[in-house]
């Protein structure tokens, strides 16, 4: 395969931000999305990197985040939701036994650069898992901070239309909203793959115990076109991954090995594996293990698994990427940079993302072109940089 990089001699890892949002209780409203607004100006600067990739940066004007969580340690919270060119994050500090709590929730304009803060909270009152505006309607999945049950409530413009457990996360799916949670079944705390309809009724699509499916955990992102969101699970003790649309879901059976990560693209799952050779082996120095991985993919249209010849020192272990048909953006912590592998038959051809400041990377796809990728600087979680990366 073609090489288009120096050799990695370390794992690629993505250091997961909190995922932790905050919210109101019903007191507050009133305080909506016309709350505040910071301008900023539109795409600003463009470049065509060593391998063809248009880069735009979004250039914030004035202070992105407002600091007024003296004594605490504040930071960007990213989510997973990128819809309709819009970007939604909140900014959250941490707290007492891990719980996490922000102020406010911002909306960034993908096209303008604009950002506005669309909920400010109270300190110390509520938790918000999630967020998102749909089709002009900001639902949030929150949780008093005082109920020792830390049960959540998914409100949609202030009314309660679901409760439940888990942490629930949004998904946008064939223009439909979902969300991925748990509720109590039988007493039992059950993982459960939920659709919001238009009246705000709940319809359920799949659930942990049926077709003796066990805990249902999603990967790192819905596809670029939001058609289907990848899950993985257990049936009858057999690791299967658990394909969501709108309307169901579809259960595929995994290959007999221990999958580190997947990513779904176009038709088919990209899965990394321990290479069953290298795992415990010491390494040169003898005393830190060495795991290496493998790859493979398997087609969702033929049902079938082949294996692809990619470099370990290449691209390593992944677990934060985007994936926009054919191709993945994967973090790259060593080089502070941002990796495009492409899969072409049997091959991964791997090349870096040029035109982008050396930072660790969050990244999200945007469309069947686009991706954005929003980077930081080590331990400087309140300076986002973001970028539109157009993948060709």
């Amino acid at each position: 395969m073609k090489k288009h990089l120096k050799r990695l001699s370390v794992l690629m890892t993505c250091s997961l931000l909190a995922a932790c949002a905050t919210n109101s209780d019903p007191s507050l409203e009133s305080q909506d999305s016309s709350l505040t607004t910071t301008e900023s100006s539109a795409q600003t600067s463009s470049t065509t990197s060593e391998t063809d990739q248009e880069v735009v940066l979004l250039e914030m004007n004035g202070e992105l985040i407002l600091n007024d969580f003296e004594g605490f340690s504040e930071h960007i919270s990213p989510l997973n939701n990128v819809y309709d060119d819009s970007y939604y994050f909140a900014i959250i500090s941490g707290r007492m036994n891990s719980i996490s709590y922000t102020a406010r929730e911002y909306k960034l304009d993908l096209n303008s650069g604009g950002l506005t803060v669309l909920k400010e909270y109270p300190q110390n009152t509520v938790r918000a898992s999630d967020f998102i505006e749909f089709k002009g309607v900001l639902y949030e999945a929150i949780t008093e901070l005082a109920d020792p049950s830390l049960s959540f409530r998914i409100i949609a413009d202030g009314q309660e239309i679901w409760s439940g457990y888990g942490s629930p996360e949004f998904y946008v799916i064939n223009d439909n909203l979902l969300f991925h949670a748990q509720t109590l079944i039988e007493g039992q705390k059950t993982d459960v793959v939920c659709r919001i309809n238009p009246d705000y009724s709940i319809t359920t699509l799949v659930q942990a115990g049926q077709d003796g499916l066990g805990f249902l955990i999603p990967t790192v992102s819905p596809t670029y076109n939001h058609s289907k969101l990848l899950m993985r699970s257990t049936q009858n003790g057999k690791d299967v991954y658990v394909l969501v649309d709108s309307d169901g879901y579809e259960i595929i059976d995994q290959a007999n090995h221990v999958e580190y990560e997947s990513v779904l693209l176009e038709d088919e799952i990209f899965i990394a594996y321990p290479d069953p050779a290298t795992v415990g082996v010491e390494n040169s120095e003898g005393d830190t293990p060495i795991t290496e991985y493998k790859y493979e993919a398997f087609t969702l249209s033929t049902k079938e698994t082949r294996p692809v010849q990619a470099s370990f020192e290449e691209i390593g272990v992944f677990n934060c990427a985007a994936a926009v048909k054919q191709s993945m953006l994967l973090n790259n912590p060593e080089r502070k940079g941002v990796l495009k592998a492409t899969l072409k038959n049997q091959e991964l051809e791997v090349e870096e993302i040029g035109g982008i400041e050396n930072l660790y990377y969050r990244i999200y796809p945007v469309d069947q072109q686009r991706a954005l990728l929003v980077g930081f600087e080590e331990g400087q979680f309140l300076k986002p940089t973001f970028y539109l990366v157009n993948v060709k």
